[in-house]
């Protein structure tokens, strides 16, 4: 079931309408998931009220009831947000691409000469 919330969220610039505890709707945008430790975490953004500034993590968790499956989205404590927020800022400077390894695999999307990677991995240079 976690696998649902993560294919849901996915989309470029997703609006997620959760439920607060009052029962009001509250809107965020999606912006990424995370794996830490085997599990999977959802981070969003809100985008109304006083709330607008704060990233929000939550783990995704899923749990049976009267014989059916539910995820729930649990907000994770200050200690594991700070370790999340570090793996989710550091996401930006990490490179799958190959190209700094001399090999290119980006399936023709960069502009790699052989000798410097000209993808969105702005982190390397030859």
């Amino acid at each position: 079931m976690a696998e649902d919330i993560k294919n849901e969220l996915e989309q470029p610039e997703e609006i997620v309408i959760l439920e607060d505890e009052n029962g009001n709707e509250v809107k965020f945008v999606y912006v990424a998931t995370l794996d830490h430790e085997d599990k999977e975490y959802v981070c969003l953004q809100c985008l109304e009220g006083e709330d607008q500034d704060v990233l929000e993590i939550n783990s995704i968790d899923s749990y049976s009831e009267d014989d059916k499956e539910f995820d729930s989205l649990t907000p994770v404590d200050d200690e594991l947000y700070e370790v999340l927020y570090q793996k989710l800022i550091n996401l930006d400077d990490e490179c799958h691409c190959g190209c700094h390894d001399g090999e290119c695999d980006c399936d023709g999307e960069c502009d790699c000469d052989g000798d410097e990677c000209h993808c969105d991995c702005h982190h390397h240079e030859s």
